[in-house]
């Protein structure tokens, strides 16, 4: 639009700051509900016993009401989901657990190291027929409001034969049909 009014028009004025100011409100609101999950998550967790050494708390796609948490101890993470909207005080979490026993058998552990730090400490590793794969938990499972066993969006193969160069959000959207956005939309209303 800014393109199409003459330089020194009071409509530029205008539409350069309603784009930056929509932008600002929704960053705001999308903190606003981050702080908002944070604190009732840890609340939830001190109830429900859970100790746990860090926590990642990030939002499903394509909005700011649903939000993945990964509360991680000495072996693993408990995952689930929670809306804004949620009205019980609880969480479905489900425990998995990091693998690190499987360190061992990578064969170029410098990559390991790599990922390792790329994921800031939250990963898991697991073992599928001969392979392994590094998850990295702060993407989040590809629809996992609606199956808590699904895959993580960002998975790396740790065997040199294994083609990683699309590794970022590997399928990331590939299950998602009208079933799964419907589960989504549901989800984000609440328990």
């Amino acid at each position: 639009m800014l393109l199409f009014k003459k330089q020194k028009s009071k409509g530029r004025q205008w539409i350069w700051k309603t784009g930056l100011i929509i932008p600002f409100l929704y960053l705001l609101y999308s903190l606003t509900n981050k702080f908002y999950v944070s604190a009732e998550t840890e609340t939830i967790l001190a109830a429900q016993h859970i100790k746990y050494n860090k926590l990642l708390i990030t939002s499903a796609p394509l909005q700011t009401w649903l939000w993945f948490i990964a509360a991680e101890n000495d072996s693993g993470f408990y995952t689930g989901y929670r809306s804004v909207f949620d009205k019980q005080k609880c969480l479905d979490l489900h425990f998995k657990p990091q693998n690190n026993n499987l360190i061992h058998f990578v064969k170029e552990p410098n990559q390991l190291n790599k990922l390792i730090k790329f994921s800031q400490g939250f990963y898991l590793i697991e073992q599928r027929k001969d392979s392994l794969i590094f998850y990295d938990l702060r993407f989040a499972q590809i629809i996992g409001w609606q199956n808590s066993l699904e895959d993580y969006a960002f998975c790396y193969y740790l065997q040199p034969e294994v083609d990683n160069t699309l590794v970022v959000q590997r399928g990331r959207f590939a299950k998602w049909n009208k079933q799964s956005f419907q589960s989504l939309l549901h989800r984000i209303k609440g328990n």
